[in-house]
């Protein structure tokens, strides 16, 4: 009982740390002694750099200036060099900060304003924010600040709320002066943790599908091919090469061609067998799959034995039992069954030519991959125009 009371206090404790959350502090409108020169060589530092279109550097030496000497001019400039180097939020969190610390600065303002027009503001709502974590774009954000709206660039963002190994995602694309806001409902509650040391236990996610679209992968053939003549089959030992596109369309399914497939066989005869298919594979698991499929080619026959099979086009199914995968590495058995040209009666007709079980080992790499599902304009989601000055509740900037 102790320890499950224990556990509710300090999740308690830590809803109240997020709830009051403190702003930064400001720091103090008069410089220290002694660093009004050094303020003043890293703004003459920032400006030459600035003059010479190294706008990254100049910004730092700005803010270490305005770091010093927290003045509108420092801020000013250090704003202008972000916008200079893309970098529009980071201009506008300076300045929002600085109108918060020291109070209206007409110039500040104007390029706030401008700078509202050029960003987008994205909301997120939690129906139950309690114990989530709250990521966008891969770096984590305090739940106040998801509430209260995030400042960001035009373009495609990914936001992400985890707890307790449960996620929800969602991919929204934002236009620059848009207030966009996202709700997520609620995750699976917390699993109670009765004994405090021990860590409470929860399933690992499932592992992410695979994000490839279009794979290149190829690879060298190990074949037995059996030829099928009127009497007994015959077994003839050969090697080849295989060359293939796959396609991922939708998860755990994959549809492959070939650019180039071809063995080479001898026994009594010297066989060539040139030609391409498309197979439909599915994957239960990543590392495992099975298909089917349907190829045709020509066989290039150098002598008349066995006699009853001889240069012609071939064409048939083929079955897929086992496609193996380890990372790029693949092991895939094949069995194509082929129908040809053969001899029989004293003439050629259709029939049954030849069944080549082969295995290929080979290599592949991903040369595409899937875009990100993108929410625009969906339930859940809303969006307006933002604010023209910029400001939030309480007449700040946002």
């Amino acid at each position: 009982m102790a320890s499950a009371l224990a556990s509710v206090t300090r999740a308690a404790v830590s809803e109240a740390e997020e709830v009051d959350e403190p702003l930064p502090v400001c720091p103090a409108s008069e410089p220290l002694p002694g660093v009004l020169d050094e303020a003043r060589a890293r703004f003459s530092a920032g400006a030459a750099r600035a003059a010479d279109g190294a706008f990254e550097e100049a910004s730092q030496l700005f803010r270490e200036a305005y770091g010093l000497v927290p003045r509108a001019k420092v801020a000013v400039a250090a704003m202008d060099a972000d916008e200079q180097r893309g970098a529009l939020v980071e201009a506008f969190e300076l300045g929002t900060e600085h109108l918060r610390c020291f109070g209206p600065e007409p110039a500040i303002e104007e390029k706030l304003q401008r700078l509202a027009t050029a960003t987008a503001v994205v909301v997120i709502r939690l129906e139950d924010p309690s114990g989530v974590l709250v990521r966008l774009d891969d770096r984590s954000i305090s739940r106040r600040r998801a509430r209260d709206g995030v400042r960001l660039m035009p373009g495609r963002h990914a936001v992400r709320v985890l707890r307790d190994g449960a996620t929800l995602e969602r991919v929204v694309e934002v236009r620059a002066g848009e207030l966009v806001e996202i709700r997520f409902g609620a995750l699976p509650p917390p699993q109670p943790c009765l004994s405090p040391p021990l860590p409470c236990l929860s399933p690992p996610p499932p592992p992410p599908a695979e994000d490839t679209l279009v794979r290149l992968q190829g690879g060298a053939l190990a074949p037995v091919v059996a030829l099928a003549p009127s009497g007994s089959p015959i077994a003839l030992a050969g090697t080849g090469a295989h060359l293939e596109i796959a396609v991922q369309p939708t998860d755990g399914v994959w549809l492959t061609a070939d650019v180039f497939g071809g063995v080479l066989a001898a026994r009594d005869f010297v066989g060539g067998f040139g030609g391409g298919g498309v197979d439909l594979e599915l994957r239960p698991i990543e590392a495992y799959g099975l298909g089917f499929g349907f190829s045709g080619g020509y066989l290039t026959a150098s002598s008349d034995r066995p006699q009853r099979l001889s240069s012609s086009g071939f064409f048939g199914p083929v079955l897929v039992p086992a496609s193996i995968f380890a990372g790029p590495f693949f092991l895939e058995a094949r069995v194509p069954i082929w129908f040809s040209e053969v001899a029989a009666d004293g003439g050629t007709s259709l029939g049954l030519g030849v069944v080549a079980p082969h295995v290929v080992v080979g290599v592949g790499a991903p040369i595409a991959k899937r875009a990100a599902r993108v929410d625009v304009a969906r339930e859940g989601s809303s969006r307006c125009e933002a604010p023209r000055s910029g400001r939030g509740r309480g007449g700040q900037p946002r």
